[in-house]
């Protein structure tokens, strides 16, 4: 027979599958039983967690890798047969699967080894539950909220203050589990679910129900495994000092936050702490009625003769300082509602990038209200003569000459139906009420007898130096805005405490906070 005639004949040889792998991790056979599968991957993931000083993150990863296919019977299959490839979707296409046909597509999907791991040891593992209708458990612990006092001079001058914290730590003998072992349930075979068959007539029924032998977790703790340290909690308690930095001019509700600071649990992120400062009254901040970020608004209320003749009042200041207020022009007259300002005596102002001092201040806004009095009458004896002098000084002088002339050309009528000049009936008035009662049977006192000597008095400290302010009217446009201002942070600020108080972290989760316990 030619060569060329040959037939050539060519053998196909299968090429090798590995697929024992993932029977060694989990130190099994090939025959190896679904229950055998279980209780392999529980011993090898709680040994390799990575929450256990000896746990490997990997090393559990390919665990629950090796067990989310050994335990599904359609993947165990088909790595038996092809191989971790197979699971890839590198395996030959078999008979019936069409052309271009991948039965593998999609087969190796995993898990996260994490919720497999919940999923196996349940909720004292800090797992999610298992059977129908049980929500997920938290993967996060909850916040801890603590509110803070605080004064208007507090945050005016900046404080540092020690907060005592107690936490639930992680277990260090146990890693938070509660104990060095966990033998799967016999009744449940590990599953925490069992299965209930009724028959109702020629109908049979199955229901699932968590296993009353383990409560659902499909795992018991021997009583020699549970771990004295924290004796079986899982967590013991830790005591945290945590220092508060408040730089001056911060503001109410501001909110600190100390991120992972919270009760530690196994499977769980970390929760914050949060200290949120509530602000409170004191004697030296009572009479400041709102703040407006760096301002502060101070509502005053003056008497008829201040606000005609020039104020003055005191006024302490959240720097601790007394100070004397007037208004820098005398002549203008305060009328009810009328806003003045103190410049630079307010509020320290925060740099908005790293909120610390920028060595700035905001200004003081004096709110007036003017008290009225009942009848001219009640008007003070000092107020009646104030006012009298201002009247005259601010009399013109052609005004003046004209009464003199009224006064001296006609005859000053009586109360039989005629009338005195406006002006010269207010200054009888005046004149009237300043002069002492007239008697004529008074003798006047003899002034050349020696009167007696009055008591030494004792010796006074010398009054304390008192620094004037000056505050000036803002005009109509100015006034009109700043009332508006007033008016939306006042709304702002109930605001704020409204949400505090229904326990939202507006900023800070308010409503449940405990008080913090100074150390």
């Amino acid at each position: 027979m030619s060569t060329s005639g040959q037939k050539r004949m060519y053998q196909t040889r299968r090429k090798t599958v590995d697929n024992s792998e993932y029977y060694k991790m989990l130190g099994l056979n090939r025959d190896a039983s679904e229950n055998d599968i279980k209780k392999a991957y529980k011993k090898m993931a709680f040994k390799y967690h990575p929450d256990r000083p000896e746990g490997d993150a990997d090393k559990f990863k390919e665990i629950s890798q090796a067990y989310e296919v050994l335990s599904d019977p359609d993947k165990r299959r088909i790595y038996d047969q092809y191989g971790e490839e197979g699971l890839n979707g590198g395996g030959p296409s078999p008979g019936g699967a069409g052309p271009g046909g991948n039965p593998f597509a999609g087969a190796a999907g995993f898990q996260d080894p994490f919720d497999l791991f919940a999923q196996m040891f349940g909720g004292a593992a800090g797992g999610r539950a298992r059977y129908a209708g049980q929500e997920q458990a938290l993967r996060r612990t909850p916040d801890v909220t603590y509110a803070m006092p605080v004064t208007l001079e507090q945050l005016y001058k900046g404080f540092t203050q020690k907060v005592k914290h107690v936490r639930d730590k992680k277990c260090s003998s146990c890693d938070g589990f509660g104990a060095h072992r966990f033998d799967p349930c016999t009744r449940c075979d590990g599953s925490g679910i069992v299965v209930e068959t009724r028959q109702m007539g020629y109908t049979l029924f199955q229901q699932q129900s968590p296993c009353p032998a383990c409560k659902g977790e499909g795992y018991k703790i021997p009583k020699d495994a549970v771990c004295k340290a924290c004796h079986g909690k899982g967590y013991t308690k830790e005591s945290d000092v945590l220092t508060v930095d408040i730089p001056p001019g911060t503001e109410g509700y501001h909110t600190i936050t100390y991120p992972g600071m919270a009760s530690e649990r196994v499977q769980h992120q970390t929760g914050d702490v949060v200290i949120t400062l509530v602000p409170s009254p004191s004697s030296s901040s009572s009479h400041f009625a709102s703040r407006l970020s760096a301002d502060l608004v101070l509502d005053q209320t003056i008497t008829l003769a201040q606000a005609l003749c020039g104020f003055t009042f005191p006024l302490k200041h959240l720097d601790g300082n007394s100070y004397q207020v007037e208004g820098n022009d005398k002549t203008a007259v305060v009328r009810p509602g009328d806003i003045w300002v103190i410049k630079g005596m307010g509020m320290p102002m925060l740099h908005n990038s790293n909120k610390t001092s920028s060595g700035k201040y905001g200004d003081v806004y004096v709110r007036f209200n003017v008290s009225f009095p009942k009848a001219l009458s009640a008007i003070p004896e000092n107020d009646r003569l104030k006012i009298k002098d201002t009247i005259a000084e601010t009399l013109p002088a052609e005004e003046q000459d004209d009464e003199k002339k009224v006064e001296g050309s006609e005859e000053e009528k009586t109360s039989d139906g005629n009338s005195k000049s406006i002006i010269q009936s207010v200054k009888d008035w005046f004149n009237t009420k300043s002069k002492p009662a007239d008697d004529g049977d008074a003798v006047a006192a003899d002034t050349t007898k020696e009167q007696p000597k009055a008591p030494p008095r004792e010796k006074r400290r010398p009054p304390m130096k008192v620094h004037t302010l000056y505050a000036q009217r803002l005009n109509g446009t100015e006034s009109e805005v700043l009332k508006k201002r007033i008016k939306n942070e006042e709304r702002r600020a109930k605001e704020r405490e409204a949400n505090y108080k229904r326990g939202g972290r507006g900023p800070g989760d308010g409503g449940n906070a405990a008080q913090c316990h100074q150390q």
